[in-house]
């Protein structure tokens, strides 16, 4: 049994993959780690490049399954023999240094003892009996994380490190425009290295399945949610003929979902745990970071429901204020 599985899925990354794999390795180099990586039969050259690394890298380990991005990541987990089990993107860039000095302090401890640690992004550290007790990842294309941090919640306790472990934000040209509708928009822009025209469009709706089942869509939330945002009616009522299709559909495959909040959908509840759960990462040696300029909308409409975390999100938005004002790039 190694330290650290890096466990991950991917599909036509090539453009982004070798950047990924070699800050990840620079990161873990002296530490006792293993990289676990499902390719769901990439067709741009993705799995010749992770096949080179197996061959320059004992420890890599490449699988090629057809599968979701859940299905990729729960296999990639079941194939992987570490303690800590660390989650990424193969479409992303880390900062080696600052990752390794984290993992460092996880290891010895200062992080706390069976903690699952969280950053902005797709960066995770979980134990793995944490892991196991929580179920693993579903199989989900859209929504597969937030499915799971939701269900480990409920059997451990986390903390959030409000610091950045991502060198390129992937598809920063839809991300960081500040809205939902944006975000949605880059998902399926996305999805286009997949499929196109019919083919497309079936992906499409199997994404909206999986995301009404991994965040735990009810028609309260969605209605409570668009309120808020001040969006038009014929919106919540498209949104509500979606959830009633997604809600069909899944009942008659079985398909497990789970509810954690009344008010909130999986994602804004893990969103308030992240801002509960939130430690100052001057303890460690960094400054606080801020996150993607769509959350702060998300955080403002959480606290209305979660009055407990309004001083640490006061505390995150006087330090994202500064770090906006004083935001320079990382040398890796």
């Amino acid at each position: 049994m190694v330290d650290f599985s890096v466990c991950a899925t991917t599909y036509n990354n090539a453009g982004r993959l070798k950047a990924c794999l070699d800050s990840i390795i620079k990161a873990l180099v002296d530490l006792d780690f293993e990289v676990v990586i499902v390719d769901n039969y990439s067709t741009d050259g993705s799995h010749e490049i992770i096949r080179d690394y197996a061959h320059r890298y004992a420890n890599i380990k490449v699988l090629r399954c057809s599968c979701s991005r859940g299905l990729g990541r729960q296999l990639a987990f079941e194939n992987s023999s570490g303690r800590y089990i660390i989650t990424i993107d193969t479409d992303t860039k880390y900062y080696s240094e600052k990752l390794h000095k984290i993992l460092v302090a996880y290891k010895q401890g200062k992080l706390g003892k069976l903690t699952a640690v969280n950053f902005w992004g797709s960066l995770g550290i979980y134990p793995r009996p944490l892991v196991e007790k929580a179920g693993g990842w579903r199989d989900y294309n859209v929504g597969e994380d937030h499915d799971f941090l939701a269900r480990l919640s409920k059997v451990c306790s986390s903390i959030f490190l409000p610091i950045n472990m991502e060198m390129n934000e992937p598809y920063e040209e839809w991300r960081n425009k500040g809205s939902i509708e944006a975000l949605r928009f880059g998902t399926i822009t996305r999805e286009k290295r997949y499929f196109q025209g019919l083919q497309l469009i079936k992906r499409t709706l199997r994404n909206t399945i999986d995301e009404y089942c991994a965040l735990g869509l009810t028609t309260r939330k969605i209605v409570m949610r668009h309120r808020y945002l001040g969006l038009k009616m014929y919106k919540r009522f498209a949104a509500v003929i979606l959830l009633v299709f997604s809600k069909i559909i899944s009942l008659s495959c079985k398909r497990p979902y789970i509810y954690v909040d009344i008010n909130i959908n999986n994602a804004h509840y893990n969103y308030s745990n992240f801002i509960k759960n939130m430690i100052d990462p001057v303890r460690f040696g960094f400054k606080v970071e801020r996150g993607p300029d769509f959350l702060d909308e998300q955080f403002q409409f959480v606290a209305r429901f979660n009055p407990d975390i309004r001083d640490n999100l006061q505390f995150y938005f006087s330090q994202q204020g500064q770090a906006k004002e004083n935001e320079t790039p990382l040398a890796d």
